[in-house]
């Protein structure tokens, strides 16, 4: 995949803004609509603050984050990629949602929110890398 753009930043929450500032823009020169482009901001910032939070742990590492336009199946990717701690989010179960707030455990929800927000996700750590890719599909 060639992907058009990318940037690569300290993973912390001071970056949070300059990461979804980047997608955002990257989006919207695609011309996708206003749902995809709130639910990608929300997808890109759960990923992005769970990586910032348990990937690198008490040391400094990076994130970086990939873009490309696939024209022939109209879909965004966004490829986000980090050296940290291997985590694959699609190996955590669903929380369940319908069971009352107070009875569900802590955690789960983003990983959740991600998988609802985007058409497609996909996971795989090489050359010790965790690679997330998120794919949106544009909606004609």
């Amino acid at each position: 995949m060639f992907f058009s753009s990318e940037i690569e930043l300290k993973a912390t929450l001071e970056n949070l803004p300059k990461f979804i500032e980047f997608v955002i823009n990257s989006s919207i020169s695609h011309h996708l609509n206003s749902k995809q482009l709130f639910n990608i901001e929300l997808a890109i910032e759960e990923a992005l603050v769970n990586l910032i939070k348990h990937a690198y742990k008490d040391k400094e590492g990076y994130a970086k984050i990939a873009v490309a336009f696939n024209e022939e199946k109209q879909d965004f990717i966004i490829e986000i990629s980090d050296q940290g701690k291997q985590f694959n989010i699609l190996s955590k179960d669903s929380p369940d949602i319908s069971s009352d707030i107070i009875d569900r455990p802590i955690g789960g929800l983003g990983i959740f929110f991600i998988k609802k927000f985007v058409s497609s996700v996909l996971y795989r750590f090489e050359d010790n890398k965790n690679i997330l890719t998120l794919i949106i599909h544009k909606e004609i």
